[in-house]
């Protein structure tokens, strides 16, 4: 595979490369994306999902399809999906085992900007998933 589209989400400018098994999509904005990708429609009998669960079953489609997808944002990967990427945390979040999470340092500028205003609902919803999947794993209530 050979990749090499340039696109806007939200106004702002995506650049989608790939070769052989590996896609980056780059973005000022990897929020925006994040949107996109926890809000598209799945296909029929896949059932509806929307937040972490659609990033995490993008993640299972692609590791069963041998393919990693990377989102990189202005200070590098934010996050990876499919092949290759496993994540205790992000597994808890998503709830697949085939997301990884980029360092703090990168990731740190998507939270933030959701912090500081335009999609604060997607980080209680993150918040109550990690503290659920807390709860399952370890039986009792972590806060």
């Amino acid at each position: 595979m050979d990749a090499d589209l340039h696109l806007e989400i939200d106004g702002r400018p995506v650049a989608v490369t790939g070769s052989g098994r590996r896609i980056v999509v780059s973005t000022d904005s990897p929020a925006a994306v994040f949107d996109q990708i926890a809000s598209a429609a799945l296909p029929v009998g896949v059932g509806r999902m929307s937040g972490a669960r659609a990033l995490g079953r993008l993640a299972d489609g692609l590791a069963g399809s041998d393919l990693e997808l990377v989102v990189t944002g202005p200070s590098g990967a934010v996050a990876t999906f499919g092949a290759g990427s496993r994540s205790r945390l992000a597994q808890l979040v998503t709830g697949s085992r085939h997301v990884r999470f980029g360092s703090a340092r990168t990731l740190a500028p998507v939270v933030a900007g959701r912090l500081r205003g335009r999609t604060t609902g997607g980080l209680g919803h993150l918040r109550q998933r990690v503290q659920s999947a807390a709860r399952r794993r370890f039986g009792r209530h972590h806060e």
